[in-house]
C-alpha cells in the first residue's frame, strides 16, 4: 500500500505590502506499519517526556497547544543524550501547531511556559504516526 497518510497544506502571509503564498495542496506519505501513538498530555513547568506508547518506529508527528488565547505556551525539543534534559527548539503559542517527520528513536520532551501564576499547566495534543 502507499499514501496512507494525507495532509493538505496552504499558507498565506499578507502584511501591508508583504505577501507570500505556499500552496502545496495535498501531500501523501507512505506508512509501512499501521499505528499511532501519543495522547492529549498535560505538561507543567518541569520537563517531561512525550508519551510515545503504541509506536515502534516514529514517523510523522502532529503537535498542537490546546490552550486558549492568553494562556500558557509550550516548548519542546529532543532529549540530549542520556542527560534527561531537552534542547528546546520550538515554542507553540496557544492554538499553534507543528507537523514534521521525526527521526526514529528520538525522545521528545516538553515543558509548559507559564503565564504568571494563573496558567501553570499546558494541555497538548500529540499524535505520532508509525513510519
Amino acid at each position: 500500500m502507499s499514501d496512507e497518510i494525507k495532509v493538505a497544506f496552504n499558507l498565506s502571509a499578507v502584511n501591508g505590502y508583504f505577501t507570500d503564498r505556499v500552496a502545496l495542496g495535498q501531500v501523501a506519505f507512505d506508512q509501512a506499519n499501521a499505528g499511532r501513538g501519543g495522547t492529549t498530555q498535560t505538561f507543567t513547568d518541569s520537563e517531561s517526556n512525550f508519551e510515545q506508547d503504541g509506536v515502534t518506529t516514529e514517523g510523522l508527528i502532529y503537535i498542537r497547544n490546546l490552550e486558549a488565547t492568553g494562556r500558557a505556551s509550550f516548548q519542546f525539543g529532543p532529549e540530549i543524550g542520556t542527560t534527561g534534559v531537552a534542547e528546546m527548539m520550538c515554542t507553540l503559542e496557544p492554538g499553534d501547531f507543528a507537523f514534521f517527520r521525526m527521526k526514529p528513536g528520538v525522545q521528545l520532551r516538553g515543558v509548559c511556559v507559564p503565564v504568571g501564576t494563573a496558567y501553570t499547566t499546558c494541555k497538548v495534543d500529540i499524535r505520532i504516526y508509525e513510519d
